[in-house]
Formats: C-alpha cells, structure tokens, sequence
C-alpha cells in the first residue's frame, strides 16, 4: 500500500509529462550556455 508512490505513472500520461518537461528545458538549454550542463 505504501508504494503507491514508486509506483510510476501510465503509460498514457508519460509521454505527456516528458513533453512538458523537455519543451522549456529545451528553450533554456537554448537561451542559456552549455555551461552551466558542465562544470
């Protein structure tokens, strides 16, 4: 009962989680300089 949380989401909202995630990610790599990915 207790993982619940571990457990991960459907497959139905991971594409759309992603997609959300690497569009402002993607303008950010974009507008700001690969430097800050590495040290």
């Amino acid at each position: 009962m207790g993982q619940s949380g571990l457990t991960p989401p459907p497959p139905a909202r991971v594409p759309d989680v992603l997609s959300r995630l690497t569009r402002p990610f993607q303008a950010r790599q974009a507008s700001t300089p690969p430097g800050w990915l590495t040290p």
